[in-house]
């Protein structure tokens, strides 16, 4: 299980390739910052996960920031090592503060106005007062900040961010002096003296309960601290995401009161303890889960006693100021609770779940932890092009210009790493851009009308540019046409646009981390990293806003500036298409016209390029889960059908028809309006694809069919009948074409289009009609356990999704073969058509969340905005071409990363998709491509009129899904509020009675499925071989509701029965003899009660002559709490379960009794008592039977009464008579009636 959790963290945090490659490129930008910035300049440092390796959803960014020339000393002597003409110092005076908190005073004068705003006088001695400083600081980096800690708090582009201004000191402060003397196992002695010698930093806050709070700094080891985390093995460092995982998804969702309690520091604090305790020597991926279970107990202890010791001045009680008192009660309790759970607490993590139930389902799955294998040379690119994309020095000087390109030489003589190496490079890249123009700007204000001076700027410029071009990537020759447009030349800048025209067209170009992974590892894999990037990468265009490029830009570089941006970004499309326009300008105004539209298409309509689409896509991210459900209760949907349809495979004899629900409802959609499908097959038949496969079969009780599609198109099949058939169905609808026996698809049709429900209709391969307000499709098929040889290619192309063990278990599972022909086939009414039906489900199953709401938010389109353009094209597109759309896009891979910021790019990528098929007349079958589901209808001019209405559609960009009644009001939420900031952690947009009401609704549905009594020894025993379902933790509910709604069925003598406690979990599964009918069923509780539960159980006599028949009420000690006789000739079968503490909160009643005597058994408190019931006029109840169930006295609760005349009656909880119901009789009386009620939180049946 740790292997498994293992290869799960490395797939959510990243393998230590990836990890060392966000490192060492922050590394070494860092170190030319350093070297670079000037003495009385900022210096910045990014701190936190994100320094750490870190790049979880929703993790904000911790940056600290200091004044270089700014220094704090521990003690007087060290203010020798300054110059004090050019260096203020600090003292840091902590004699009266608490542990890991100082006073800093000031030494000698600053220049900085903040700090001397800051500035207080105590004790005849000038400090630097940490609120004072914290309030000037909080918007210095980005306006419109929020003080939050002793940080600058606000959101950018969707990135939550901390800004800490600080003071940064070159000595260890003596209060963790002993951090250094404890350091004997971890960290290594090189790493503690490069710790203590680059020092530490004060950051602006107080301690709460310190004596001057506003005037006092907390010591940050944030520097320190990141190199702890580098020094951690992998597995360590996965153990602290672990850590923080599970304090996102499980800790903190315990309650309101806690949920603050607990940080990710904490975090960091016990992984740091805890290895340096060496509880565990030794940290693999073999006992992970061991390294984690260490850490929880620490922490466990650590809330228990109130003290969490910071690391480096343990001392300061990180628990000081929050966990105490009834909160640190409180957090105990749950944390304990978590505890008692063991591992399978991680249970309730939605990141790590699946990892753990993988090895419980395949308890000898093997897992393999190379990380060499999880990841390929395109993945490790595409991190480092990610990764290196901010690396650019922003300077507008040329002086400090030439000192950043000699610093880049002094460094590349260093030893450094090959990723290091590559962040130089793009630097260097950047360097040459913003010198060219740079200089050239200069050259033309200084040199006004001096040719030659202005010849060799122009030069040196191109030349520049051209290096930069050379060593970049394909969008950097977009500077080389801005420079030649800037100097007249449009044709030059014309023909170089021509080029990257044609470089940002290739299929395997990497841009806005999308590529076609396989295209470009055949284009570039294995070639050096100066190749992959000037042939395969392109950037946005990023442009200094202190620089000229060209004119036409001043505005927008005006307006970035006055938002506090220094940079400003254009889509490199955009670039393109715009410079095309200026130039076509200058020479051609019909080209320039051309260009524009090109370019307003581009901007208004094109996926990715529309500013906030991120935003927009995470606001209709949470506006389809919902609708549709979250990951959860989509899980819970699935695992419901699935279980049901586990137990059925098993339980149903060789000659017993099988049916599997299939379609939307089965994938985990409950939309409004959508129907029902369901496929049904005759167990003992099978369909073999050749004369071979039939030895796998006993032919005397297998009716085998052979599958001949050597004259049918692609998709479809004749079924010729090998062996005889007791299917009357099936015989009835046999035909002969050359010696043969065939199937008649069109007839068995006929034949079993009513099979299920009287009165359906034909519609396509189903039978048809509409229940209550849900309308059905029921087909009649044919099941193969082979896979079809028309559909292997489909098997080869499977490289990037889904993954091999899915495709494996699709082929293994076969196909069916469905009732309908080919319209254009030579014998379209023989034929049938093969169904992927199964694999259909297996694949959206393998869909991340993302994946599943974009195929959702296509059938909502199709819906609501396709289907409603005209009614002459309303018919031509279904769901079905939906779900092929969104399988093509995620097994092309155009959009390697769906995830909720891109949701609307991926939905994008699919319509676009659907465009060009509807273009073209061809819409490939997923699993058959030779196979045009758009063959026999979009085609001709209904082709021409759909491919106008979808193109005006698509001329309006994402604008096009205002026409969606359900989407629109999420657009217009961001399009109105654009600093709306959408939370897409599903855990904040769900509770835990959510998806207790999705799984009681849906397990009600599948306790509802009729099973014959006769079978129940098999259900049994196939729910005993189940394994143990762990996914949502109430899963058991469904088990135990499946078999104690089994004797509502009775219609066999039956040999088996069970009994379940109050937690609904099987208790008892034992043989009982039953000769007559007229036998004592007993259904008993092996439990004994003690002071929370008390069962009660009903055994009940059934009879079947005119006997009296009784009834006898025990509770799991086997004591008789009732008994008494009833004349009527039927039984009611029920359990009376689950008091709690108070022994009143739920309880069912039983009543009995005939036309003339009817009585009602109920429970006051806990004393059994009975009421006589008193017929109302009218009602004609003969022998009346019925059950209800209430929660607690001080609730209006109801109850329903069934009455064997047909007709329900329903009393409140003293027994009064509410109103009737009426139920549909059924003909065999011996099956006790159901009442099925729309609200099954108020009346409960049997």
């Amino acid at each position: 299980m740790s292997e498994s959790v293992f290869v799960g963290m490395c797939e959510i945090v990243g393998t230590s390739q990836q990890v060392a490659i966000r490192r060492e490129t922050v590394d070494i930008r860092e170190m030319l910052d350093r070297r670079v910035e000037p003495y009385d300049g900022t210096i910045s440092m990014v701190s936190g996960s994100r320094r750490e390796g870190f790049r979880l959803k929703g993790s904000d960014l911790d940056v600290m920031y200091w004044p270089n020339n700014h220094r704090v000393i521990m003690d007087m002597s060290q203010s020798e090592y300054y110059n004090t003409a050019n260096t203020t110092l600090i003292l840091s005076d902590s004699t009266e503060s608490p542990p890991g908190f100082t006073l800093l005073q000031l030494l000698t004068p600053t220049i900085y106005r903040d700090v001397q705003s800051a500035c207080v006088r105590m004790n005849d001695r000038v400090y630097i007062s940490s609120s004072t400083y914290r309030q000037l600081t909080c918007s210095a980096i980005r306006p419109n900040s929020t003080v939050h800690g002793p940080c600058g708090n606000g959101v950018v582009g969707g990135v939550e961010y901390d800004n800490a201004f600080c003071f940064v000191s070159n000595f260890w402060p003596l209060s963790a002096s002993s951090w250094t003397d404890r350091c004997h196992s971890w960290p290594d002695s090189e790493v503690v003296n490069d710790i203590v010698r680059n020092g530490c930093h004060s950051v602006a806050i107080g301690h709460p309960l310190g004596p001057h709070e506003n005037q006092e700094w907390r010591f940050s080891f944030s520097e320190a601290e990141y190199k702890l985390v580098y020094s951690m093995n992998h597995c360590q460092f996965l153990t602290y995401g672990l850590l923080k995982l599970f304090l996102k998804e499980v800790m903190s969702q315990q309650s309101e009161e806690t949920n603050k309690l607990l940080c990710s520091y904490h975090m960091k604090t016990t992984i740091f303890w805890a290895i340096q305790q060496n509880t565990l020597p030794h940290w693999y991926p073999q006992n992970l889960l061991v390294g984690f279970w260490v850490c929880f107990k620490l922490l466990l202890r650590w809330v228990y006693e109130g003290v969490c010791p910071n690391f480096f001045i343990p001392q300061n009680n990180l628990f000081l100021t929050k966990v105490h008192g009834s909160a640190q009660n409180r957090l105990f309790l749950q944390l304990h609770e978590l505890y008692k759970k063991g591992l399978a607490c991680l249970l309730q993590s939605s990141s790590i779940r699946s990892y753990i139930i993988d090895v419980l389902y395949k308890p000898r799955l093997s897992i393999c932890t190379d990380e060499s294998t999880m990841r390929s040379e395109f993945d490790y690119d595409a991190e480092l092009v990610w990764e290196s994309e901010g690396a650019n020095p922003h300077t507008v000087n040329l002086f400090c210009l030439t000192k950043v390109i000699h610093t880049i030489e002094r460094l590349l003589e260093s030893p450094l790493t090959h990723y290091q190496i590559v962040t130089l490079q793009k630097m260097t890249v950047s360097l040459f851009r913003f010198t060219a123009f740079l200089s050239y700007n200069t050259c033309i204000y200084t040199n006004t009308g001096v040719n030659k001076q202005m010849y060799i700027a122009d030069k040196i410029s191109c030349h520049m540019l051209k290096l930069a071009a050379k060593f970049g990537c394909v969008s950097d020759m977009l500077y080389i046409a801005m420079h030649y447009y800037k100097t007249l030349r449009y044709r030059e800048a014309l023909s170089v646009l021509e080029m990257t025209k044609v470089k940002l067209a290739q299929p395997y170009l990497m841009y806005m981390g999308r590529v076609d992974r396989e295209r470009y590892t055949e284009a570039v894999g294995g070639q050096s990293w100066s190749t992959k990037i000037r042939q395969a990468v392109a950037h946005d265009i990023e442009l200094d806003n202190e620089i000229c490029y060209i004119s036409e830009l001043i505005p927008e570089q005006q307006s970035a500036l006055q938002n506090s941006w220094p940079l400003l970004f254009i889509p490199v499309f955009v670039m393109l298409h715009f410079l095309e326009f200026l130039c076509y300008r200058h020479i051609d105004t019909t080209l320039s016209q051309a260009a524009l539209d090109e370019l307003q298409v581009l901007v208004h309509h094109d996926q990715g390029l529309c500013e906030g689409l991120e935003h927009m896509s995470e606001s209709v991210f949470v506006g389809l889960c919902n609708i549709m459900g979250t990951s959860q209760q989509v899980a819970i949907r699935r695992e419901t059908e699935d279980i049901l349809d586990m137990v059925d495979r098993r339980v149903i004899p060789n000659d017993g028809m099988i049916d599997m629900m299939s379609g939307s409802h089965r994938e985990g959609f409950r939309l409004k309006g959508s129907d029902v499908d369901f496929m049904y097959w005759r167990n003992n038949h099978r369909v073999i694809m050749d004369m071979s496969q039939s030895e796998y079969y006993n032919r005397a009780n297998t009716t085998l069919i052979l599958s001949d599609s050597s004259e049918s198109p692609p998709g479809f099949t004749l079924l010729q009948l090998l062996t005889p058939t007791t299917c009357r169905e099936v015989r009835s609808a046999c035909v002969r074409m050359n010696d043969r026996v065939y199937i008649s698809s069109s007839t068995y049709r006929q034949l079993t289009c009513s099979l299920v429900y009287p009165n359906s209709t034909v519609h396509g391969p189903c039978g048809s009609g509409v229940r209550g307000t849900v309308e059905y499709d029921h087909a009649h098929c044919f099941v193969s356990d082979f896979w079809p040889v028309s559909a292997s290619s489909w098997i080869d192309r499977c490289h990037s999704w889904p993954d091999p063990e899915i495709v494996n278990n699709i082929v293994r599972n076969g196909c069916h073969f469905v009732a309908i022909g080919h319209p254009l086939g030579p014998h379209e009414h023989e034929e049938w058509r093969i169904s992927f039906s199964k694999a259909e489900y297996k694949l959206v199953s393998s869909m991340n969340h993302c994946q599943f709401l974009t195929y959702g938010l296509l059938k909502l389109f199709l819906k609501e905005v396709m289907n409603q353009q005209s009614e002459e094209t309303n018919k031509l597109l279904c769901s079905y071409h939906m779900k092929t759309t969104v399988f093509w896009a995620i097994q092309q891979n155009t959009l390697p990363q769906w995830c909720p910021q891109n949701l609307l790019a991926g939905f994008w990528v699919c319509f676009k998709l659907l465009l060009r098929w509807v273009y073209e007349g061809v819409c490939p079958n997923f699993f058959i491509p030779q196979n045009n589901l758009f063959l026999t209808k979009v085609h001709g001019s209904a082709q021409n009129r759909l491919f106008l209405q979808l193109h005006e559609l698509y001329k309006k960009g994402l604008a096009c899904l205002l026409h969606s009644s359900s989407i629109r009001s999420y657009i217009i939420d961001v399009l109105c509020n654009s600093r709306l900031s959408m939370c897409t952690d599903e855990s904040m947009m769900r509770c835990e009675v959510d998806y207790d009401v999705e799984l009681v609704r849906e397990s009600s549905k599948a306790a509802a499925h009729p099973v014959d009594l006769f079978v129940l020894p098999k259900v049994i025993h196939a729910i005993e071989q189940l394994t143990v379902i762990y996914t949502y933790n109430n899963m058991e509910i469904y088990q135990a509701r499946k078999i104690s709604n089994i004797p509502t069925a009775i219609s066999q003598p039956f040999d088996f029965v069970c009994s379940h406690n109050e937690k609904f979990k099987i208790k008892d599964i034992g043989v009982t003899e039953v000769k007559t009918k007229s036998d004592l069923l007993r259904v008993t509780s092996q439990d004994k009660p003690d002071i929370h539960t008390q069962d009660y159980v009903l055994q009940l006599q059934y009879h079947i002559n005119g006997t009296r028949g009784h009834f006898l009420l025990v509770d799991g000690s086997g004591e008789v709490k009732a008994n008494g006789q009833c004349r009527d000739q039927r039984t009611l079968l029920t359990v009376i379960h689950n008091f709690t503490q108070r022994r009143e909160s739920c309880y069912q009643i039983i009543g009995w009794g005939d036309k003339f005597n009817q009585k009602i058994l109920y429970m006051d408190g806990t004393e059994l008592k009975t009421r006589p019931y008193k017929q109302s006029k009218g009602d004609n109840n003969d022998d009346t039977f019925f059950s209800f169930r209430t929660k607690g006295n001080s609730e209006d609760g109801h109850f329903a009464i069934v009455s064997w005349t047909g007709n329900a009656l329903v009393f409140d909880t003293q027994g009064n008579y509410l109103a009737p119901n009426n139920l549909s009789r059924r003909s065999d009386t011996s099956y006790l009636f159901k009442l099925q009620t729309v609200d099954w939180m108020k009346v409960t049946t049997v």
